[in-house]
C-alpha cells in the first residue's frame, strides 16, 4: 500500500485500469475530502448533482492520483444484467462464461464507478443490493460466489434523487431502502468561480480574463435557470465548449449558437443573448 496523506492508503498495483492523470484537472477539496473518507473507510458513496458539474471526472482523477484501478460503467438504461454481471458466449466450438464489470471489479480490488445510477434498470439495481451490503456476489449462471476483494469500492453518480426540474427525463426516484444502502450521499455543486475559471482557461486556452467572463456569464445563466426563466443545466462542460469555440476565434455569435442557444426555445435564446451582452461588451474572444 502507498500512503497518500490523510490516512488514506491506496493499493500498489500494476493495472491497465488505473486512470490516466489529466494535468489540466483542478482538484476540488470539498469533493476530494468526501472521496478520501469513502475510500479509506470502505463506505458506499453516492454523488448527486447536475450533469456536467464534475462528479465522475472528480472520482476518476482522484483515483488517478492514488494509482487505484477504476472500472467505469454507464447505467443509462441500456446496460442490462448480462453486461453488468456476465453471460455465456461462444468461442470457437466451446461455451465460455464472460464476466461483466461487476465481478471483474470485485475480484481485482478496483473502484467501481456507476454513472447515472438513477437511470439504471431495476434488475441491475437488484443485483447490486447484496454488493452494497458487503456480501459476496452470487453468479447463478455458474453457481458460484465472488467475495469482494479488500480493495473493492463502489461509487455511483446520479443527476437527481427525485427530479422536480423536468431536466432529467427517464431518471428514477430511488426508494428509501435503496438510498439507505449508500453510506454517504453527497450533493456536488459546480466548482467555485475561481476554480472553474482556472479549469476553463487551462483546458480551452483562453486567457484568464475571458475565462472569468465566461464563468460570470454561466453563473447568471444558472441563476436565471433557478428562477425558472431558462431551462438548464448550464454546466461546466457547456461553459468549456463555449470557451473552446471562442479560443478558436470562432465568430462569437456563432459560438453562442453552437454551444448554447440552438438547443433552446426562441424565448430562452433571447434571454441568453441579453445576458451574454452584459458580460461581453466586446467580442467575447481572446484579444
Amino acid at each position: 500500500y502507498c500512503n497518500h496523506g490523510n490516512g488514506l492508503l491506496a493499493p500498489v498495483v500494476d493495472s491497465s485500469e488505473v486512470p490516466v492523470a489529466d494535468r489540466n484537472h483542478i482538484p476540488r477539496p470539498d469533493l476530494d475530502g468526501v472521496l478520501a473518507e469513502a475510500l479509506s473507510r470502505n463506505l458506499r458513496l453516492l454523488l448527486v448533482g447536475d450533469a456536467g458539474c464534475g462528479k465522475s471526472s472528480g472520482v476518476v482523477q482522484f483515483a488517478a492520483r492514488l494509482g487505484w484501478p477504476l472500472r467505469r460503467v454507464n447505467l443509462n438504461g441500456e446496460t442490462g444484467v448480462s453486461e453488468f454481471v456476465g453471460q455465456w458466449v461462444v468461442r470457437g466450438q466451446d461455451m465460455h462464461y464472460q464476466e461483466g464489470v461487476l465481478p471483474q471489479a470485485l475480484r481485482r480490488g478496483e473502484i467501481l464507478l456507476l454513472d447515472e445510477i438513477d437511470a439504471a434498470q431495476p434488475e441491475v439495481l437488484f443485483v447490486l443490493q447484496a454488493v452494497l451490503e458487503g456480501e459476496a456476489l452470487f453468479l447463478a449462471d455458474t453457481n458460484s460466489r465472488i467475495a469482494p476483494h479488500p480493495d473493492f469500492r463502489v461509487i455511483a453518480t446520479a443527476n437527481s434523487i427525485g427530479d422536480d426540474s423536468g431536466l432529467y427525463a427517464g431518471a428514477k426516484t430511488p426508494n428509501a431502502a435503496t438510498l439507505d444502502r449508500w453510506d454517504i450521499v453527497h450533493r456536488v455543486g459546480y466548482p467555485d468561480a475561481q476554480a472553474e475559471a482556472a479549469m476553463i482557461a487551462r483546458r480551452s486556452g483562453i486567457n484568464p480574463a475571458t475565462a472569468q467572463a465566461v464563468v460570470g456569464f454561466f453563473a447568471d445563466l444558472r441563476e436565471a435557470a433557478t428562477r425558472g426563466d431558462l431551462t438548464g443545466p448550464f454546466s461546466t462542460r457547456r461553459a468549456l465548449a463555449f470557451a473552446g469555440l471562442l479560443h478558436r476565434h470562432c465568430d462569437p455569435t456563432l459560438a453562442l449558437r453552437l454551444a448554447l442557444t440552438d438547443r433552446l426555445i426562441s424565448d430562452e435564446r433571447s434571454i441568453v443573448g441579453e445576458i451574454a451582452q452584459r458580460h461581453f461588451a466586446q467580442d467575447p474572444k481572446d484579444a
